[in-house]
């Protein structure tokens, strides 16, 4: 009977001992886990913390490039009204020309038919 409660002592020391050895490995396992989880965690922030910078960046050029659009505009439309300003005088000043031409063409020809 000894025997039997000596074996019967020895198993259940035995399974006590796996158990504790499954536990701890549990526990490991888990610890591992944890531990993965919170390293992508931390990159998942550190990715999301580019791309927001990417972004901001992004929007920043985006605003700059839609002022210099409308500067260059307003500046395309100054030029445009300075070009029809020019090309009026120019018109105007032409005429003018053709007519003093005319005219002086006229009184060149009443000289010479007064010197001949």
């Amino acid at each position: 009977m000894a025997l039997r409660s000596r074996l019967v002592v020895e198993e259940y020391e035995k399974t006590i001992s796996e158990l504790i050895s499954e536990r701890e490995r549990g526990r490991v396992v888990h610890q591992i886990e944890r531990e993965k989880m919170a390293s992508a965690r931390a990159q998942t922030m550190e990715d999301l913390s580019s791309a927001e910078a990417a972004f901001n960046d992004v929007q920043r050029k985006c605003e700059r490039t839609k002022e210099v659009i409308s500067s260059f505009q307003a500046e395309e439309e100054r030029l445009k009204a300075d070009l029809q300003d020019v090309t009026v005088r120019a018109k105007k000043a032409e005429e003018r020309y053709e007519v003093l031409k005319a005219h002086a063409e006229g009184k060149l020809g009443e000289y010479v038919l007064q010197l001949h």
